[in-house]
């Protein structure tokens, strides 16, 4: 073992040594040399190179800072050097990359329809006010188109089909990011007055809004301006100035004509108490107030709003002899997973008299969703289902998606006794039902109401209605 070892050392000692030979001959150098150490370098040299080296580094580190702080603050020429070649600061830190500038009108087509039938029960007590006929058709067909003008300029105009008529509905311009006032909307559209009110009639829960939404303000002529409070999107509050009982036909130009001085001003502070952002929204509470100083001609009437159906309401009265009053709201609404309860009380001051009332009512989803907020508005919005309503055949069988099932009650009351002249007196009204969401921009409503109407002058009774309405909209 021992001389296998000695021989195997051997070996390799030879053919390092002629591998070296092999190298200093091709090179042409002694093989000495060709493994000679490289000259000594002074302290002093050594010292002078490697501060020339620091000195480049820190020359470097300087540019790139500089460049890195005009990258992320920017300048004003800068910025507005890049804002005309569309590039834009789009994040907190002020990082600039190239987006596309919105430099002409870019709008899309919307629109709704609402087929009802309904039915009606009249007490021969109530007849006299109101005979209510059964009703079947369109309750609502509308067309619209909105979008972006220039930038941060958005418009639409919204149109709706009643018979031989035809209504403006929504019809506005609007300029965003405006300062301090945030937005601001010019046109024909909603008083910023009622929780209910501002929920969209696509997405309200019942067919129709509560009793003592007719002396809610509507859509008018005005100008209204809009923005959170202390950049918290939690909160916001909307204030503007208005022409009282605007015309919304086309063909009377669609325009406010008189010297009676009709202005109102209305405004609304609401905003969440609560908000659970990891669920959207699926666990809130809202709050809300608003308040209108109204200015009218020498009469006001106030009047009770059918709960089903396009036909008046039983109640309404009039005061005289003065032009100045003012409606006074509170609003609050709880969605709790499934379930949800939303509550408001109005009253309207008139100096001769008042007129109030409220609704509180209750919903719960027996499939899971819950009912959908948007906090620019301040209102509810669109339910989206878990799962959408279907029914298609496979090789497997026929398979089905149920939908989405709300069940829903409400009580609502006006009292409406106050008043020089008029049906008046009190109603309250139970309502329940359900709705069937088909998928997000469809749905099946079925209600039942039942009226309790009192009347000032002795007298009364009550009904019971049931309606259902197939909606849908784009």
């Amino acid at each position: 073992m021992r001389q296998r070892c000695w021989w195997r050392t051997l070996a390799f000692s030879a053919s390092f040594a002629l591998t070296g030979s092999i190298t200093a001959a091709q090179a042409q150098v002694p093989y000495g040399e060709a493994y000679a150490e490289p000259a000594p370098v002074s302290a002093e040299e050594n010292s002078a190179e490697f501060r020339a080296i620091l000195a480049r580094l820190d020359a470097q580190e300087r540019e790139l800072n500089s460049l890195r702080s005009l990258v992320n603050q920017g300048t004003p020429a800068r910025e507005a050097s890049l804002a005309a070649d569309g590039v834009v600061a789009d994040n907190a830190e002020g990082a600039c990359k190239k987006v596309d500038i919105t430099t002409k009108p870019e709008f899309s087509v919307f629109g709704r329809l609402y087929f009802d039938h309904i039915m009606f029960e009249d007490h021969p007590g109530l007849v006299g006010i109101i005979d209510r006929q059964n009703e079947t058709g369109f309750n609502t067909a509308r067309l619209g188109a909105k979008g972006t003008v220039y930038e941060n300029v958005i418009g639409q105009v919204e149109v709706e089909f009643e018979g031989t008529e035809v209504d403006f509905k929504d019809v506005y311009i609007e300029a965003l990011n405006a300062p301090i006032v945030g937005s601001v909307k010019a046109g024909h559209f909603k008083e910023p007055f009622s929780l209910e009110e501002l929920t969209s009639s696509r997405f309200i829960t019942f067919m129709n809004r509560s009793s003592i939404n007719g002396i809610v303000p509507g859509r008018n002529f005005g100008v209204m301006a809009a923005n959170d409070i202390r950049e918290n999107d939690n909160w916001s509050w909307f204030a503007g100035a208005f022409r009282s009982e605007s015309d919304d036909s086309p063909t009377g130009r669609a325009s406010q004509i008189g010297d009676e001085g009709d202005w109102c001003f209305t405004g609304r502070v609401a905003g969440l108490l609560y908000y659970d952002e990891p669920s959207d929204g699926r666990y809130l509470v809202h709050v809300g107030g608003a308040f209108s100083h109204r200015q009218d001609s020498s009469v006001v009437s106030l009047s009770q709003r059918n709960e089903l159906g396009s036909q008046g309401g039983y109640l309404n009265s009039t005061f005289t002899g003065d032009r100045d009053w003012n409606l006074y709201g509170a609003e609050a609404a709880i969605v709790w997973g499934p379930g949800s309860l939303q509550a408001e009380y109005i009253d309207a001051d008139t100096g001769n008299g008042i007129v109030n009332g409220g609704y509180v009512e209750a919903t719960y989803f027996l499939t899971g969703e819950n009912r959908a907020y948007k906090k620019s508005s301040k209102a509810f919005d669109r339910v989206k289902p878990l799962e959408d309503f279907f029914r298609v055949s496979t090789a497997n069988g026929v398979c089905m998606g149920r939908g989405a099932w709300q069940l829903k009650t409400r009580y609502s009351w006006i009292d409406n006794n106050a008043g020089a002249a008029g049906n008046r007196g009190f109603y309250d009204g139970l309502s329940a039902g359900a709705n069937w969401y088909w998928n997000p921009y469809t749905r099946m409503m079925f209600d039942w109401v039942h009226e309790d109407v009192d009347l000032l002058a002795g007298g009364g009774g009550t009904n019971d209605n049931f309606g259902v309405r197939w909606q849908f909209d784009f």
